[in-house]
C-alpha cells in the first residue's frame, strides 16, 4: 500500500542539533521509501545548514542517523530540491533540520513516499 505525505515549515530553527521537521512516523515494514527535500527560493529565503534522517526502532527511538553525505541534503541551497532513497525498513522514521544563519528565513517542505 502506498503511502505519500508532505510536511512544509517555515523559518525552520537554526538552533544547533536542528529541530524535528518530520514528527516520527511508523511505517511498518514498507521497504522503498523517498524523502525529498525541498528548500524555497527567492528573496529572503535561505537553506539549510544541517539535516538529518533517524530510523528508530519505537517512536521514541534509539535514533540512529541515516548516512546522507552524499545526498546533497544536509547543506541544500535556498531555492534547490534532493531526494534520499532509502533501502531499509526500519518501522520508525522522522527528520531533524536546522535552517541557515543570515537574512532571511529558511521555508523547507519534505515529501514522503513509501511503496510496499
Amino acid at each position: 500500500m502506498p503511502y505519500h505525505e508532505s510536511i512544509t515549515k517555515t523559518a525552520v530553527s537554526t538552533s544547533e542539533g536542528g529541530e524535528v521537521i518530520l514528527p516520527p512516523r511508523d511505517l511498518g515494514t514498507i521497504p522503498r521509501r523517498v524523502l525529498t527535500f525541498q528548500c524555497a527560493g527567492g528573496t529572503g529565503k535561505l537553506g539549510l545548514q544541517a539535516a538529518k534522517v533517524q530510523v528508530g526502532p519505537t517512536a521514541d527511538g534509539p535514533w540512529l542517523d541515516e548516512d546522507i553525505s552524499g545526498t546533497g541534503i544536509p547543506t541544500l541551497g535556498a531555492g534547490n530540491a534532493a531526494a534520499y532513497r532509502m533501502d531499509k525498513a526500519d518501522r520508525w522514521l522522522r527528520v531533524l533540520a536546522q535552517g541557515a544563519s543570515g537574512e532571511g528565513q529558511t521555508d523547507l517542505t519534505i515529501y514522503l513516499d513509501a511503496v510496499g
